[in-house]
C-alpha cells in the first residue's frame, strides 16, 4: 500500500484569495428563505437559485450579471434538482398527494423557458409510494445532454417527529429514472447489496456507478448499465479501516472521472488499523476491474506541518488552521479535466455553534500522485441557526472557492486555483 508523505510534497501555489470588497449588493432579495438549495449557470449573463421557502415551496429564481432578479416561478414540494437539460430549464419537486403522512410522493418535472420562466412542458415522472423516508439526488450533464435522478428509500419512516441516523442511513429501495427530452422516464432498479450505501455518480447517458461501504470495510462499487438490475462490473476495494461494520461515523465522497468513461473516484476520511485518522482515495477502473488507493495520515502532527507551511497572500487574512483528525470530513471532490482534487476540512458543533475550520485541498492526477495540496485559510463560528459553508465550483482548468471567517461577524474571502 502506498502512502503519501504529503508534508515533503507541500507547495505553496500561486492563489488568487482575497476579501469581498466593492461586491454587487442586493437588498431584500428574498423576503423568506429556508435553504438556498442550488444555484447554476446557465451562460455568462444569466444563473438560477433554487430556493426552498419552507418545507413545502420552493421556487427558482433567474439573476442576471448586475445581481438583478429577472423571474421567479414557484413551486410546490420540496425540491429534488435542477439544472441544464436540453438547452431549457429544468426543475424537479417532490410533493405529497395528500395531508396524511402516509400519501405517496408526486416527483414531477418541469421545463422552463430561460428569457421569461414560462413552463413549457411539466409532467410527472414518478410516484413514490413506499412509507418510509426518501433521499433524492439529481446528477446533470455539463452540456445538458442527459440527467438522472437517484431515489433512494430509507429505514426512517416517513412523517416521523424523530429519526436515527442510523434507520436514515439504511437503504431499503434504490431507483433510478433516466431524463428524455419529452420529460419521460426510464426506470431501473439496481440490485440492493449489504452494507451503507455510500454514493452514486454518473458515467454518462448510458450508465451509472454506485458505491456501498460492506459489512468487513471495505468498499464494493459497482457500475451499472441504464435499466439493468445486475452490476456489469464490481470492484471490492480494502480501505484499511479500523472499524469492520461498515457504518462507522465517516464522511465520504464520489466522482465520475471527466476524461475516462470508465473510471470512478471514491474518498473516505476515517480512522486506520493504527487508530490513526487517515483520508482514502481510491481510482476505481471498470474497464480493467480493478481499484487503486492512496492514503493520507491525518496525524496532529501532520496537520500542523500543513498550517505551518502555509504562507498568507493577504496580512488580513488569518494564518490556516485545520484542527484535529476526529473533527475533519470530506467537503469536495472532483475531476477537473483529469485532475482530482479532494477536499477536506473540519466541520463540527460546540455548544450548538457550528465551527468550519481552514479546508486542506489535495489535487491528484490519473495514477493518484499528489500535483500539490494548498489551503483555504477560513475560520468561521457561525450562529445555531447558520447553515453555510464552504463552497467550491469548477468552470475549465480552474477552481473557485468561496467561504466565511469570522466568529458570529463574517466576513467572505475567495479562492481561485
Amino acid at each position: 500500500m502506498k502512502r503519501l508523505l504529503f508534508w515533503t510534497l507541500l507547495t505553496i501555489l500561486p492563489v488568487l484569495l482575497k476579501a469581498q470588497a466593492g461586491q454587487i449588493l442586493q437588498k431584500d432579495f428574498e423576503k423568506k428563505v429556508d435553504f438556498l438549495t442550488a444555484t447554476f449557470r446557465v451562460n455568462d449573463h444569466l444563473s438560477i437559485a433554487e430556493i426552498a421557502v419552507d418545507p413545502e415551496n420552493f421556487e427558482l429564481v433567474a439573476i442576471d450579471d448586475k445581481m438583478q432578479a429577472l423571474w421567479r416561478v414557484p413551486f410546490k414540494g420540496s425540491p429534488a434538482g435542477s439544472g441544464n437539460f436540453k438547452g431549457h430549464i429544468l426543475t424537479i419537486g417532490a410533493d405529497r398527494a395528500g395531508k396524511s403522512k402516509d400519501a405517496a410522493v408526486i416527483y414531477t418535472a418541469y421545463m422552463l423557458d430561460e428569457h421569461t420562466g414560462k413552463i413549457i412542458l411539466q409532467k410527472t415522472i414518478y410516484t413514490d409510494n413506499a412509507p418510509m423516508e426518501a433521499d433524492c439526488k439529481s446528477a446533470f450533464a455539463k452540456d445538458g445532454s442527459w440527467l438522472k435522478i437517484i431515489i433512494r428509500g430509507t429505514g426512517a419512516k416517513r412523517g416521523a417527529r424523530f429519526t436515527a441516523m442510523d434507520k436514515y442511513n439504511e437503504t431499503h429501495d434504490l431507483t433510478i429514472l433516466d431524463i428524455d427530452d419529452q420529460l419521460s422516464a426510464t426506470v431501473s432498479k439496481p440490485q440492493l447489496f449489504d452494507g451503507l450505501f455510500a454514493g452514486f455518480a454518473s458515467t454518462g447517458a448510458d450508465g451509472y456507478f454506485i458505491f456501498y461501504l460492506q459489512p468487513d470495510g471495505s468498499l464494493k462499487a459497482s457500475k451499472y448499465l441504464v435499466g439493468q438490475t445486475a452490476p456489469a462490473v464490481s470492484i471490492t476495494q480494502d480501505l484499511d479501516m479500523l472499524d469492520k461494520s461498515g457504518s462507522e461515523q465517516v464522511s465520504y465522497n464520489s466522482t465520475p472521472s471527466e476524461t475516462e468513461k470508465d473510471v470512478a473516484y471514491f474518498s473516505i476520511l476515517h480512522r486506520n488499523l493504527q487508530k490513526q485518522y487517515e483520508l482514502s482515495v481510491c481510482r476505481l477502473d471498470f474497464s480493467q476491474g480493478k481499484g487503486k488507493m492512496v492514503n493520507e495520515e491525518l496525524s496532529n502532527d501532520h496537520l500542523k506541518s500543513i498550517e505551518k507551511a502555509f504562507v498568507r497572500p493577504d496580512k488580513e487574512l488569518d494564518d490556516a488552521y485545520v484542527g484535529k483528525g476526529d473533527f475533519l470530513v470530506v467537503k469536495h471532490m472532483a475531476d477537473y479535466g483529469g485532475t482530482l482534487i479532494v477536499t477536506y476540512g473540519a466541520d463540527f458543533f460546540r455548544d450548538n455553534y457550528r465551527i468550519q475550520n481552514s479546508s486542506v485541498i489535495n489535487a491528484y492526477d490519473k495514477d493518484l500522485n499528489l500535483k500539490f495540496q494548498q489551503v483555504m485559510p477560513s475560520v468561521t463560528v457561525y450562529a445555531p441557526t447558520g447553515n453555510a459553508s464552504a463552497s467550491f465550483h469548477n468552470e475549465g482548468d480552474k477552481m473557485y472557492m468561496v467561504a466565511n471567517y469570522g466568529n458570529m461577524k463574517y466576513y467572505t474571502i475567495y479562492g481561485q486555483l
